[in-house]
């Protein structure tokens, strides 16, 4: 498990140090291992739990996307997919029956 750890908004001076960690407005991740209950339990800390997609989780989401979403996530989503593996995605909605939807997005 992961945690995104914060400083408090109303931290006077929005530095804080704890557990040998310096932490400011800016989340720092910490493991499990590294999470005290010092720093769990600290009034000046916000402390958030990261979640962790199973993998592939994101390919299935993008393959329930239409064609036109798939564009404009790849466009302004910063995608990290193979320009081949996006192919095969879309290959893979149009064979589902998004061929309709699809054209009347285009």
């Amino acid at each position: 498990m992961r945690y995104k750890v914060k400083v408090r908004g109303s931290h006077p001076s929005g530095r804080y140090s704890r557990g040998g960690f310096q932490f400011g407005p800016a989340p720092v991740t910490l493991t499990g291992e590294q999470m005290t209950d010092r720093i769990l339990n600290d009034p000046w800390l916000d402390v958030t739990p990261e979640e962790t997609a199973a993998p592939g989780a994101e390919e299935e989401t993008l393959k329930g996307m239409t064609v036109a979403q798939l564009k404009e996530f790849a466009q302004y989503g910063g995608i990290a997919l193979t320009a081949s593996k996006k192919d095969a995605i879309i290959a893979e909605i149009l064979a589902a029956g998004g061929a309709g939807a699809a054209a009347a997005e285009e």
